[in-house]
């Protein structure tokens, strides 16, 4: 059932507002000239997303190692995530995503072949 509505870009979240600190795999997150870049762990590759002035997370400019990607706070200065845009995650081999309160729209095909995506919190 998710893979059809994610496939299908189908999905709709609405949420309100709230502050923070950005996180992947328990790690912080840089902002920096429209880009989203995970401070991963030593020897990994951090996950690098494209990242708008109006808070929509676009594909990412380079797949990280990190299976799990929370998203439920942002770093001061940097827009709240309202949004997951076109393919955003499609295709990775994500296993877990943390959700912002936040997020009010996920774009087509966000999660299409997400094999192993077997969390997404909150449930929406």
């Amino acid at each position: 059932m998710m893979n059809a509505l994610f496939g299908k870009g189908l999905l709709s979240v609405a949420a309100a507002v709230c502050a923070g600190n950005l996180l992947g795999a328990g790690l912080a997150w840089d902002f920096d000239a429209g880009t989203l870049t995970e401070a991963a762990k030593p020897g990994e590759k951090p996950w690098v997303f494209a990242y708008t002035s109006d808070g929509v997370l676009g594909c990412p400019v380079q797949k990280g190692d990190a299976k799990t990607l929370d998203f439920r706070h942002l770093p001061d200065g940097v827009p709240p995530l309202k949004g997951l845009g076109q393919n955003c995650l499609s295709g990775t081999a994500i296993e877990e995503v943390y959700l912002p309160d936040t997020l009010v729209s996920i774009g087509p095909a966000a999660f299409l072949n997400c094999r192993k995506l077997r969390k997404i919190e909150p449930l929406i």
